[in-house]
Order: structure tokens, then C-alpha cells, then sequence
């Protein structure tokens, strides 16, 4: 005789895994829609003038992005297998995550103003119109994010962008600020 025993074990473990991953997404939105908060809050200008950059000359931004994304990984791998490197390598590790964090933060800002622009609102004059315009980019991006092949392409470019815009309005910042 065979008897069949159902097991309950497959389907625990992959709602196990689908809940830890569903968990590991939220928390990573609300820590960066925190992390923009603190960013619009706290650097206004340099985020706004940053987002504005990546309508304005969103190819230079989006080029220049996708640039330091690919390259820095390795000019910090080539650091990191020499001795002498190291120390450099693993600061540049952490401005590398500070760079890309904050521009990310700054597609962010351009895709909820968008947004908001097309219902006719601003809400760049306030302070809590700022987090607003952040939650509402960061949402944006979220929901996108999780459309299968699409996702992973809107977050590169976002990250690109952003990233790009930033670098090129801190560059031109210093370039005044040094003339």
C-alpha cells in the first residue's frame, strides 16, 4: 500500500520568503523616503537646483550617471587589490553609497514634482509640501520598481539620473564657487 502525506513545508517556506522579501522592500522605502526628508529638509537648495539640472540637461545628467555607476565599482575594485589602496578604496566605497543614495533621492524630487505638476500643484515653497513631493517620487518609484524587467530599468535610470544631476550641480557649484 502507499499513502500520500501532504507536507506543509514548501508552502510555509515560500510565504516565509515572500514575506521577508515584501518586509525588506517597505522597510527600504521608508528609510529612504526618511533619508529624502532629511535630504529636503536639510540641503534644499542643492537637492531642488540638482533636480531641476536633470530636467534641464537630462542626457548629460542620465550619461554621467550611468558613468559613475558602472566605472567607480571598478576603479574602487583596482583600489581595493593593492595594499596601499585599501584605506582609499573603502572611503570611496562610503561617498560612492552617500552619492548614489542622495541621487537617488533627487529622481525622487523630479518625479514628484512631475507629478504634482500635471494636478497643477507646487509644493516646493513648504516644508512638509517638500516631504510630500518625496513620498510621492519615492511611490512612484516603488510601484514601478516591482513591474518585472521594467522595474530593475527604471531604478538603473533613476538611479543614473539623479546621481548624475547631483554630481554635475555639485561640480558646477565648486567651479563658482572657486572663480
Amino acid at each position: 500500500d502507499i499513502t500520500f502525506i501532504q507536507s506543509e513545508e514548501p508552502t510555509h517556506a515560500v510565504g516565509f520568503a515572500m514575506a521577508t522579501a515584501g518586509s525588506v522592500v517597505l522597510i527600504m522605502l521608508i528609510a529612504f523616503i526618511l533619508l529624502g526628508t532629511v535630504q529636503v529638509l536639510v540641503l534644499p537648495k542643492i537637492s531642488f537646483n540638482s533636480a531641476k539640472l536633470g530636467v534641464v540637461e537630462p542626457w548629460k545628467a542620465l550619461g554621467l550617471g550611468l558613468a559613475i555607476l558602472v566605472a567607480a565599482p571598478f576603479g574602487i575594485a583596482i583600489l581595493m587589490s593593492t595594499v596601499i589602496g585599501i584605506p582609499l578604496g573603502i572611503v570611496l566605497v562610503a561617498v560612492y553609497l552617500v552619492i548614489v543614495a542622495l541621487g537617488l533621492v533627487v529622481s525622487v524630487l523630479t518625479i514628484g514634482r512631475r507629478v504634482l505638476r500635471l494636478f497643477g500643484r507646487n509644493w516646493d515653497d513648504q516644508s512638509w509640501g517638500r516631504v510630500g513631493v518625496v513620498a510621492i517620487g519615492m511611490l512612484v518609484i516603488a510601484v514601478l520598481a516591482i513591474i518585472p524587467f521594467l522595474g530593475v530599468l527604471v531604478v538603473i535610470l533613476a538611479l543614473s539620473l539623479g546621481t548624475g544631476a547631483l554630481v554635475v550641480h555639485l561640480v558646477r557649484g565648486r567651479a563658482v564657487a572657486t572663480s
